[in-house]
């Protein structure tokens, strides 16, 4: 951890992020909700897509920092613009649900399609099908039509 830190303090991004998710789990040093939101935020700043996605995720549930919706959805969007798989699907979460974005199964299932397509494994593959299926369900065809179209159009910001 001292390299760890060390490397942090010096700006290198993905020590910063793992620095950041070693005080989240609390593995290697004394679990700190706080210290990891702030190392998540300085690799996020940095453009680092785990960052950007964790930072989000900790301002979801308020774990660190204020629970503040729109917080994490800036954090998600930049994450997914990296091609990150599991910001897409909290994106596509926050649509479905209405908790941290407006309800619309046509962004949900736009988003869920995106984290399909980056899915790195079939873990993660096989979820993100389950939530688009689910979505798809309580979709009109139009919006189906709809929704693949954003899909197809969709360019990162």
């Amino acid at each position: 951890m001292k390299w760890y830190r060390k490397a942090a303090d010096q700006g290198h991004v993905d020590a910063q992020h793992s620095l950041g998710f070693t005080y989240a789990s609390g593995q290697a040093l004394p679990q700190d909700y706080a210290e990891a939101a702030k190392w998540y935020r300085k690799a996020a700043e940095l453009g680092n897509a785990d960052g950007q996605f964790h930072l989000g995720f900790v301002c979801a549930i308020g774990q660190g920092v204020p629970k503040d919706d729109a917080e994490a959805m800036k954090w998600y969007r930049k994450a997914a613009d990296q091609g990150s798989p599991q910001a897409c699907s909290n994106i596509g979460v926050a649509y479905a649900t209405g908790q941290g974005a407006p309800q619309s199964y046509v962004e949900a299932y736009t988003w869920f399609s995106l984290a399909v397509a980056h899915a790195r494994d079939d873990t993660t593959r096989d979820k993100v099908v389950r939530y688009l299926a689910l979505a798809a369900r309580r979709m009109t065809s139009e919006q189906l039509a709809e929704a693949q179209k954003l899909v197809g159009d969709w360019k990162p910001r």
